[in-house]
């Protein structure tokens, strides 16, 4: 038998689905695409100044997924049996999340170099003569950074009337290539703590703001009344169906392999997992891999949204979503899908930007996440 201390398993810690698992491999999105270049430069000089003025451009344009990040600490004992061995680990602090991230960022950059002349009379016998150096006075660097989607997101909402949308999420971002990053995601936790399935449904919601149309209507022109006033506390009040689209996941450990031993019949009852093997336990073992099993589909969802807010700072919202789709007995499923991660025994996962198990990429997101 043997003691398997506490032992991170997954993708990255902290989660970045940038660096996680495919939903439905091989049709996961990873784009890093950079462009520059100048737009004008021109310079002239003088006998005592002079001048150059140049602009260039920068165009970063990332996207990833949909995947799905995981990780979870394991820790327990083998042991030996008369037809082999069994594996006992207790789950805990584990986290999922699931998405698609993208971000576009331009910059826009100008310089204006300003210099004067310098003489100076130079005593070299037959050589002597005058030469000249210049001298910055002015040396200006202006840059601007834009979040083409930022702006997008910002037209639509004023185009709808809707201060508040929540058609996408803002996210802040821990790469400095995309200042800021945009997506449909969602995140749970302690799901291997209490069962056998870690679970998570990112969802892009299409909100259909009536209020606005409300203005003429008897009885609920007390709606468009009400928007108007928190309008002038910098508020407003929205209401009106959505539609949604969405891609659940759930994630399962179909077998773990301590040592040099594969453990199968994996069961977990609150967070207490068991599995065995015709194997006798390795004594020794370094290493740890769970086998995490995979399916996902996509749901079509509707419901209604309202939502209330006032001076930018209070904001009050409620949804109701039903599966549309399932109404009608209707599922599309993939899957099941099969990764295997593993770790040294007793170690942590490591983060995106150090994890050596990926191939390098431009970017990373990490999103303010929707409870699943």
């Amino acid at each position: 038998m043997a003691n398997i201390a506490k032992t991170e398993i997954g993708t990255t810690d902290p989660l970045d689905i940038c660096f996680g698992i495919d939903m439905i491999p091989p049709f996961a999105i990873d784009v890093g695409y950079e462009k520059n270049g100048n737009i004008f430069s021109f310079g002239f000089s003088l006998l005592v100044i002079k001048i150059d003025v140049s602009a260039s451009y920068a165009l970063f344009v990332g996207m990833c997924g949909p995947r799905y990040a995981i990780k979870v600490f394991l820790e327990g004992e083998t042991s030996n049996t008369a037809n082999g061995s069994t594996l006992a680990l207790t789950a805990s602090n584990d986290g999922m999340d699931a998405g698609l991230l993208f971000g576009i960022d331009a910059q826009f950059s100008v310089q204006c170099v300003i210099q004067n002349a310098d003489f100076h009379w130079v005593w070299d016998g037959w050589h002597t003569h005058i030469s000249r150096s210049w001298n910055n006075l002015v040396n200006v660097n202006l840059q601007v950074n834009l979040d083409l989607i930022g702006i997008i997101i910002t037209a639509i909402q004023k185009a709808l009337d809707d201060d508040e949308g929540v058609l996408f999420k803002q996210v802040t971002n821990v790469i400095p290539d995309l200042a800021q990053a945009w997506g449909f995601f969602a995140t749970s936790e302690n799901n291997f703590s209490k069962g056998p399935y870690a679970e998570a449904t990112p969802v892009i919601t299409f909100p259909i703001n009536l209020v606005p149309f409300t203005e003429e209507i008897p009885i609920v022109d007390v709606l468009y009344a009400l928007d108007q006033t928190l309008g002038a506390i910098w508020g407003g009040f929205a209401l009106g169906p959505q539609i949604g689209l969405g891609t659940p996941v759930k994630v399962q450990m179909k077998d773990i392999t301590v040592g040099n031993v594969d453990y199968t019949g994996i069961t977990n009852t609150n967070g207490s997992i068991t599995g065995t093997s015709t194997s006798a336990a390795d004594a020794s073992p370094t290493t740890m891999a769970v086998n995490f099993e995979h399916t996902t589909g996509f749901i079509l969802t509707g419901g209604l949204f309202a939502q209330i807010w006032a001076l930018k700072i209070f904001s009050l919202g409620l949804s109701v979503n039903l599966d549309m789709l399932a109404l009608f007995g209707i599922q599309i499923n993939a899957g099941p899908f099969q990764t295997t991660k593993s770790n040294t025994i007793g170690a942590n996962l490591s983060s995106s930007s150090a994890a050596d198990h990926e191939p390098a990429r431009k970017f990373a997101f990490v999103l303010d996440p929707v409870e699943a």
